[in-house]
């Protein structure tokens, strides 16, 4: 519930940072409290500070390339020097999602940014994330925000 607090904020809050910093401090006491109750296990975090480097780049691979085609898994996997296997499940350990629904959040809130500028139309930030197809780009939209680009420009 508090990620989908901190990833559908409303930008109009008097402010939004001390509500951002406030939704962050309250998910990582719960996952303190979680692991002060329940301890840590052997498969709650990735096995070693190597792994978690890895999973960085990977990670900064998905975040930098968000208006090209995602990667392959097997090109990833020789980034971060692993197994495609142990990469898909470190990476769902740390982040809670996939490779792939990690790219397309990004990516479609770099394009939440991209129209709350003003600067570019929705057909314009539709081409600049890589989408060839403006009506997927609006449903992937409307999925994350419950609205259609061109109505959240009018709403924000």
């Amino acid at each position: 519930k508090l990620l989908t607090e901190i990833f559908n904020r409303e930008s109009n809050s008097p402010a939004p940072g001390l509500y951002l910093n406030n939704r962050v401090l309250r998910l990582l006491e719960g996952f303190l409290d979680h692991i002060l109750k329940n301890g840590i296990s052997a498969g709650t975090l990735p096995p070693s500070a190597k792994d978690v480097q890895n999973i960085l780049k990977v990670e900064s691979m998905l975040l930098e390339n968000y208006n090209m085609d995602f990667p392959s898994i097997e090109k990833l996997a020789r980034v971060a020097l692993m197994s495609q296997t142990k990469l898909k499940n470190v990476f769902k350990k740390a982040f809670g999602m996939n490779m792939y629904q990690y790219y397309q959040k990004n990516r479609i809130h770099k394009a939440k940014e991209l129209l709350d500028t003003g600067r570019y139309s929705v057909s314009e930030v539709g081409g600049m994330i890589g989408y060839q197809n403006l009506s997927n780009f609006s449903s992937a939209f409307k999925k994350e925000f419950r609205c259609l680009p061109k109505d959240f420009r009018k709403i924000g």
